[in-house]
């Protein structure tokens, strides 16, 4: 159990979950004490909510500080019934399982655009990795979730060997300090990648991760950009579920929506399907990443699993050479991912389709 502080005031919910019940509200300086981390609707690009020793839930986005599970040595709450062991090896691409092998690229030649909430730079290994950098932010201040999804793209420490270590990547701050993506910060930051394509003087942006999501009102405003992103030959890859329900972000056109399911869920994804607008699917397994200098924590959701379907692009990309990534990438990612249909346990690090790829 770990004692916390209430930033802005927050409804004190039955679930981890905007829709769920509500008993009065916590207000900003009132101390709580978190016993569990689970993941819950996203609220401003954030999904992880706190389970307090009351056995209420609140959105951790709006509690001071970052508390991980590895701070309150608990386990989560659905753990993986993989029945494949545990790899040692900090080497993320050696833990991925494809139905085909792994791309023997690693991401050189190609950059990654990260729209996130910034990068920790004092990581040695990721800011060797950054080509360029833009603040859509006025806050200087850093929230972990960026440097989280950079680590698993091209870290190289004890702790973790990201996907594609050869890739550089443009570090592009569309959330503040509290992870929370405002205005046409997104909007702005993908045209800002169409006119750096135009410019034959720049080395060619192939990736976007967008780990987070955006309104409902932003996705038409930002429709029309990713279409001419997709026409210069990028491939954007976004985070397409939060808990069971899609997010925004997955209804725009031309993009690679990924999603994650739990244990307790498989058997009725077996049994329907995965959604359409899903390309693939993982079980939803921490993994490790760069935190906020010099950390490291737990990483999970479609969020993560985003960044380490971009770095299994980045490597694709890097190994061949295509006249229409985003299609081909597609029909990469389907030849490596098995259909969730013909399973009868869910593994760890395995990637999942439908069976009529």
């Amino acid at each position: 159990m770990i004692k916390a502080k209430i930033k802005v005031p927050l409804n004190k919910r039955g679930a981890p979950s905007v829709n769920a019940s509500k008993d009065k509200h916590y207000v900003a300086g009132q101390e709580v004490n978190i016993v569990d981390l689970i993941n819950g609707d996203m609220v401003d690009g954030i999904d992880v909510w706190y389970k307090l020793d009351n056995g209420s839930y609140v959105w951790s986005g709006g509690v001071e500080g970052m508390i991980s599970l590895k701070d309150l040595g608990a386990q989560l709450l659905e753990t993986n019934d993989s029945s494949t062991e545990d790899s040692e090896s900090p080497d993320l691409s050696k833990k991925i399982v494809l139905n085909t092998e792994i791309p023997q690229g690693e991401g050189q030649d190609i950059r990654i655009a990260v729209l996130d909430s910034g990068i920790d730079k004092r990581h040695e290994s990721l800011k060797n990795r950054i080509i360029w950098n833009k603040n859509y932010q006025s806050d200087k201040n850093l929230f972990y979730h960026g440097s989280l999804t950079a680590g698993i793209l091209v870290a190289n420490d004890s702790e973790l060997i990201g996907m594609c270590g050869q890739a550089d990547l443009l570090d592009l701050r569309v959330a503040d300090d509290d992870g929370i993506v405002e205005g046409d910060a997104v909007k702005q930051a993908l045209e800002d990648i169409v006119v750096w394509n135009n410019d034959e003087g720049k080395p060619f942006i192939s990736v976007v991760n967008l780990s987070l999501d955006v309104t409902k009102a932003l996705i038409i405003l930002i429709q029309p950009v990713v279409t001419t992103l997709y026409e210069q030959g990028v491939v954007i890859i976004v985070a397409g579920n939060v808990r069971n329900r899609l997010t925004n972000i997955a209804s725009l056109e031309f993009v690679i929506s990924v999603g994650v399911f739990r244990n307790k869920y498989f058997e009725e994804i077996c049994l329907n399907g995965i959604d359409p607008k899903l390309v693939l699917m993982y079980l939803n397994e921490e993994i490790i990443s760069t935190s906020l200098f010099p950390n490291h924590e737990g990483f999970k959701d479609s969020s993560a699993y985003t960044a380490v379907t971009s770095g299994l692009v980045a490597r694709f990309l890097s190994s061949i050479e295509t006249k229409n990534p985003y299609k081909d990438a597609i029909k990469f990612l389907k030849k490596c991912a098995f259909p969730i249909q013909q399973e009868s346990k869910p593994i760890t690090f395995k990637l999942y389709r439908n069976e009529n790829p």
